[in-house]
């Protein structure tokens, strides 16, 4: 789709394209031969639209995606604590 359209269009949908391709990228838990073909392929993507846009812009959004993946992250790490401490005092 990138391919058919001018780089200032792809720059508005940047966040809508790489969000998928970066939490491919970023999955540490699955190896299996399917899933390696997968990241292969978003590889090819990433590089893809970062030719389009730029360097900056595409490492604008990518670093904001990459952010908001780190904050769920670490809330979710929070109120996992938060329950084991919960239960542990009256569970």
């Amino acid at each position: 789709m990138t391919l058919h359209m001018d780089s200032i269009t792809t720059s508005k949908f940047l966040l809508h394209i790489l969000a998928p391709v970066q939490r491919v990228l970023e999955e540490d838990t699955l190896n299996d031969e399917p899933f390696e073909a997968l990241k292969t392929l978003a590889s090819e993507v990433q590089d893809l639209v970062q030719k389009k846009v730029g360097t900056t812009a595409f490492t604008e959004v990518y670093s904001k995606l990459r952010n908001r993946a780190t904050n769920v992250r670490r809330e979710r790490k929070e109120a996992r604590a938060l329950m084991v401490n919960y239960s542990a005092w009256f569970g």
